[in-house]
């Protein structure tokens, strides 16, 4: 097993989402706090006996017991943002790897040349040029080997060199797996 031993491998990405979650669990606990805050405000207002009612523990008690229903509505509500904030922040992580899984699965099945689009704000952009750089190389490649198979194939041909013949129908049937996907022009929507 290899040991890591530089844990910021991707400093840039690695801080963004460090911040990003820290946001986040720093939040969650200030919006609940302010909940119980507004729901005591809003039980204190409604109690005129309010020289009589228990602090500490015993308030939160009587606030469960009183304003139950706007307990649950506000933290029903926090929930729900917190909620959605992570859903949101995860799409930016999610949606790329989804957009690399196709990517993947179309180079599995022979279709080579495909780039990665990314919007703007999300994970990974790095890894995106990356990897759409290697598919441009390799669908280069294919399209060389195809048109190197192709003059050989004359070659032998005009030889009349059965054997060589047979040697290249043997590797045009290996690349007549792939084949190259053109890069989008200004009137082809990007995938």
């Amino acid at each position: 097993m290899i040991k890591r031993t530089k844990y910021l491998v991707d400093r840039t990405f690695q801080q963004r989402l460090a911040m990003d979650l820290m946001v986040i669990v720093l939040l969650v606990p200030v919006v609940l706090w302010a909940n119980f805050y507004i729901i005591g405000m809003y039980a204190l207002s409604q109690n005129p006996n309010i020289g009589e009612l228990p602090r500490g523990w015993g308030m939160v008690g009587l606030l469960l017991q009183q304003q139950w229903w706007l307990i649950l509505l506000f933290v029903g509500v926090s929930f729900g943002l917190a909620f959605g904030s992570i859903l949101y922040y995860t799409h930016r992580i999610a949606g790329p790897v989804y957009r690399f899984r196709q990517l993947f699965d179309e180079l599995a099945a022979g279709k080579v040349g495909a780039q990665v689009k990314l919007r703007k704000g999300d994970s990974f952009e790095n890894l995106a040029e990356s990897v759409s750089r290697a598919s441009a190389t390799l669908a280069g490649s294919i399209v060389e080997l195809k048109t190197a198979a192709a003059a050989l194939s004359r070659k032998a041909d005009s030889l009349g060199d059965r054997e060589l013949g047979e040697q290249v129908a043997a590797f045009n049937l290996v690349l007549e797996r792939y084949s190259v996907v053109p890069e989008p022009t200004p009137t082809q929507p990007a995938s």
